[in-house]
């Protein structure tokens, strides 16, 4: 897991990872779960640098209050050992989420 980071644009990121592809799917609609359950399901404008890739499940930015930007990424990719599932979530700031 890479743990939370800070960075002068504003960004906090979190990102799990597991083996195999079994979970995409599972965390897509966890992280959803989660948006819902805080309140947070006004969409927000997702900057040009996050793409969805062959296995993304969930790619979407809420908006969770007027100075943060919540981007959520979920699905599968190549890891070290073979594919592996991940959920990245991104806090940003207004200004940052429409930087490319």
């Amino acid at each position: 897991m890479h743990g939370p980071s800070a960075y002068p644009s504003g960004l906090r990121n979190a990102e799990p990872c597991a083996p195999g592809p079994a979970n995409a799917v599972l965390a897509a609609v966890q992280a959803l779960a989660g948006l819902k359950t805080q309140g947070t399901t006004q969409d927000a404008p997702l900057r040009a640098t996050y793409a969805q890739n062959a296995g993304s499940q969930l790619l979407a930015a809420r908006q969770l209050n007027p100075r943060r930007i919540a981007v959520v990424h979920a699905g599968t990719r190549p890891g070290p050992n073979g594919i592996e599932t991940f959920l990245n979530v991104a806090r940003l700031t207004p200004a940052a989420s429409q930087q490319n």
